[in-house]
């Protein structure tokens, strides 16, 4: 079987097992849980259109991945299915979280369609070259990553209720900048953008000073980014944690 159908298949099974384990849990806290937290109607209403879109794409990818024969393709492209499946099941439990199908749990499972969308959208393009015969998939992959944004916010208003939580999400946005604006250039030529390639300017100005400037250069910029990274996803990670409430104990004590 093609390496990249097994890549796709077991990314599939992975995350179909994670997500019915978790709404599983969900299911159950629907009973014994008294004050859920719901997204507001207009989120719910957003993240339906969104995530009935996205499915709707990501349906006639799988169809065109499996079947490429029915457009003139003569050769199955098993990356594309494998891909486009796993941001279809990422899109339907989107629409299920839009439904009201989660009573509790929301931030976390929308966090996880968003990146998974985002991730696998990405990946796909970048193995597939970013065309599909004489089809630029420029088009599609700017609609994932502007879906995966969307459902990514509708977590936000669920999440953030403090002050300090928006501070250490602004403060870890501003720490991780760099990174992002050196690597932006990579995702957005691949959705047809014209932009300034930083990292390659950086690294022919490295190249001209000399080998020796060039190492140093590279490991400190290395280290530099690990750190920005660990700090800026320390204090994102953190922007989002809240203190579980407090439960009685069982017992006559309690009472």
């Amino acid at each position: 079987m093609p390496i990249g159908l097994c890549t796709g298949l077991a990314c599939s099974v992975g995350i179909v097992h994670d997500l019915l384990s978790y709404a599983l849990v969900m299911t159950e806290s629907h009973v014994n849980e008294d004050q859920p937290t719901r997204l507001p109607v207009a989120i719910r209403l957003v993240l339906l259109a969104v995530a009935g879109l996205t499915a709707a794409l990501s349906t006639f990818g799988v169809v065109v991945g499996l079947f490429p024969g029915l457009f003139g393709i003569t050769e199955p492209m098993w990356i594309l299915a494998g891909f486009e499946g796993v941001i279809l099941i990422a899109a339907i439990f989107s629409g299920l979280a839009g439904l009201g199908w989660f009573r509790d749990g929301q931030p976390i499972t929308l966090g996880c369609c968003a990146a998974t969308i985002a991730i696998c959208a990405v990946l796909g393009s970048l193995s597939l070259n970013n065309t599909v015969g004489d089809v630029s998939l420029a088009p599609f992959l700017a609609a994932r990553l502007i879906a995966a944004t969307l459902i990514g916010l509708a977590v936000l208003p669920l999440t953030l209720t403090t002050a300090s939580q928006w501070l250490k999400l602004a403060i870890g946005a501003i720490v991780l900048s760099p990174v992002a604006v050196l690597s932006a250039p990579i995702v957005l030529t691949r959705i047809g953008m014209q932009v300034p390639d930083l990292l390659g300017g950086v690294t022919a100005a490295l190249d001209r000073a000399g080998p020796a400037v060039a190492l140093f250069a590279t490991l400190l910029g290395g280290l530099l980014g690990i750190v920005a990274i660990s700090v800026g996803g320390h204090l994102i990670i953190t922007a989002f944690d809240r203190a579980a409430p407090a439960t009685k104990p069982d017992g006559p004590e309690s009472e």
